[in-house]
């Protein structure tokens, strides 16, 4: 996410800063010469609804004072968020406009929302005294403390500063932050020397954490720090893992599982869901499995007398039913195949997070039309009925090489796709009235890697669903159960599978 948020930084400020905006908007010459006249008499003339940037974000990216404190002065920009979802705040630092932002904090009432989203953008991209300047002058409410001190934990400079603050030592025991502690940072261990109590990390997934380190050193020493405060390697979590079962799904490197068998762990034990220790290997790769398979039997059966290339084989079936997409889903998740059945959405999507499963996530729900002359009547239709609307030309001008729709043919959709069956008969009856096909989809695997999902309103207002998966079968059943797509409407096209281990 980290490196996704800086991609759309460097993106935008180049986007804002390009010729074509300078040729196509009028007013943006007299705002770069800070010529407040001007400016001011072609943006009155020029003013459209559909505005895809403020003047503000120009303003602020060539630093023309004179525009900028006159537009602060006339509009409310207190809770402006532009069409990246930019605060001003966020803007101003982009571009490195210090005075401004100092001028926009004293003149405007800003919540603390904004406020912790430009201080997490300071501890990203700035120093400690960089931090400190502002911080010391406009505070966040002590509500705050917390995830500020969780959030500087990515500059520990400004971590060391902050935890010293009245109010913000009170934390140093705080459970949330030992766990981004042992999760992720485990340099600053020292600042948990003093605390003993672990229970309420049982079941997280903080060992699984652990278990990513890249260094051998880091995780033995949050292993030390955990096996001294009582943690038992053998015993399950809630989850019906124990600590062995974790290093198969999660270890960085064979050694770690290594490591818990010479602390004591107890390499047969099967989960509380009767499957084996081998069978915790199922998205892991061939490498990584020939690297372990001395401490572990492969041959093992669950308790439905699978073995793990009975998975294998069943991964690689383009035409799975829907008993066999459960079975691969109970054992990625450890219950039984009803309790799957039973899982809310909700609780499908949580629980694959705790087992460190990506599901398929789409970034945005589009509608795409055949016909460029119904768009703007369409969508003068939905934004009546309440539906958010937005212009897709931002993200086609920042990801030109991986968002690949047509602006005069495409609107995006303020809702998820999850949701579409609370607005079909909306859609239905303007595909219907319009004679036209309406197209409700989500954007393409360029963009998320994962699947690619596409419902379509005929002319007769009749809805038909299909869709593309390129990850796992954890996504078929994801996609087909919650999103309502029948099995024989999913191409299943799993990417990568060259990496994956297949053991007959």
């Amino acid at each position: 996410m980290e490196e996704w948020n800086n991609d759309m930084y460097e993106t935008y400020k180049k986007f804002i800063l390009s010729d074509e905006l300078y040729e196509a908007i009028s007013w943006v010459k007299p705002l770069i010469d800070d010529d407040l006249e001007g400016f001011v008499r072609l943006f009155e003339q020029d003013q459209t609804e559909d505005l895809m940037f403020d003047p503000i974000e120009f303003a602020a990216a060539y630093d023309a004072e004179e525009i900028f404190g006159y537009l602060i002065q006339t509009y409310d920009y207190n809770n402006f968020k532009n069409a990246v979802d930019f605060s001003l705040l966020i803007v101003l630092m982009l571009f490195e406009r210090e005075h401004l932002l100092m001028t926009v904090l004293e003149v405007l009432d800003f919540d603390d929302e904004h406020r912790m989203e430009m201080y997490a953008y300071m501890i990203e991209h700035n120093d400690m005294e960089y931090f400190m300047q502002f911080f010391d002058d406009y505070p966040v409410h002590y509500h705050y403390f917390r995830d500020l001190l969780r959030l500087s934990l990515n500059n520990y400079s400004i971590f060391h500063y902050l935890i010293e603050l009245d109010g913000f030592d009170q934390l140093r025991f705080d459970e949330r932050l030992a766990y981004d502690i042992l999760s992720f940072h485990p340099e600053l261990l020292y600042i948990l020397e003093g605390s003993t109590d672990i229970e309420g990390l049982w079941d997280t997934d903080v060992f699984a954490n652990a278990l990513a380190f890249e260094q051998e050193s880091d995780f033995e020493k949050v292993l030390d720090f955990l096996l001294e405060r009582g943690w038992d390697l053998n015993e399950h979590n809630g989850f019906g893992l124990n600590s062995f079962h974790q290093a198969l799904r999660h270890a960085k490197k064979p050694r770690y599982v290594e490591r818990l068998i010479e602390k004591g762990a107890d390499p047969t034990t099967y989960t509380t869901e009767g499957y084996a220790p081998a069978h915790q290997l199922l998205l892991r790769s061939g490498t990584f499995t020939v690297q372990v398979r001395e401490h572990i039997d492969l041959a093992a059966e669950d308790r439905h007398g699978l073995k793990l290339e009975d998975y294998d084989r069943l991964m690689r079936n383009s035409k799975p039913s829907e008993e066999e997409l459960a079975s691969v889903v109970a054992l990625a998740m450890n219950m039984s195949r009803e309790q799957v059945y039973e899982l809310s959405e909700a609780d499908f999507f949580d629980l694959a997070a705790m087992f460190d499963i990506e599901l398929f996530s789409p970034y945005m729900t589009l509608l795409t039309l055949p016909k460029a002359e119904d768009a703007d009547m369409i969508e003068q239709e939905l934004m009546q009925a309440n539906i958010e609307i937005s212009d897709i030309h931002p993200i086609l001008e920042m990801f030109p090489d991986s968002f690949d729709y047509h602006p005069s043919f495409t609107l995006q959709l303020g809702f998820d796709l999850l949701d579409l069956d609370a607005y079909k008969p909306l859609f239905s009856e303007l595909a219907e009235r319009y004679n036209t096909t309406l197209t409700v989809e989500t954007e393409g695997h360029s963009m998320n890697k994962t699947a690619h999902i596409q419902c379509t309103f005929k002319e007769n207002g009749q809805l038909t669903k299909e869709a593309t998966v390129y990850s796992n079968l954890i996504d078929v059943f994801y996609i087909h159960r919650y999103y309502f797509i029948p099995l024989a409407s999913i191409a299943y096209e799993p990417v990568g599978f060259t990496d994956q281990r297949y053991l007959n």
